[in-house]
């Protein structure tokens, strides 16, 4: 399982997950922060990656239009402030470090999981 991280996801985060062997991108190392929110989805699916963001609103609208049409996706993995406060990056990685070890590698695909501990 690969993961995208959105601009709202600080890159210590990949950092932290590739030192433990994750495939993990930020969006601030692929220089693509200016993208729209459709446009680092589209990237994650062509990747094959699950995308990681704290927009939680934005991405659950993304994600029922690629329903509606039948369009397949890697993933989303949607974060909330409430439970991992987005400046604390050891907790969201810790966390999505727990979520890539599950034990299907493709359980993600075309699902929204909201990451809650």
């Amino acid at each position: 399982m690969k993961l995208y991280l959105d601009e709202n996801i600080s890159p210590l985060v990949a950092k932290k997950l590739r030192e433990k062997g994750f495939d993990v991108i930020s969006v601030h190392e692929n220089n693509t922060r200016s993208k729209s929110d459709i446009e680092q989805f589209e990237l994650a699916i062509r990747e094959k990656r699950a995308i990681v963001t704290y927009d939680v609103i934005d991405f659950t609208d993304l994600a029922k239009g690629y329903i509606a049409k039948v369009k397949p996706h890697s993933g989303i993995i949607l974060v909330s402030n409430k439970t991992i406060p987005q400046g604390n990056s050891k907790k969201l990685a810790v966390s999505l470090e727990k979520l890539l070890h599950h034990k299907e590698k493709d359980f993600l695909e075309n699902r929204i999981v909201y990451l809650t501990k």
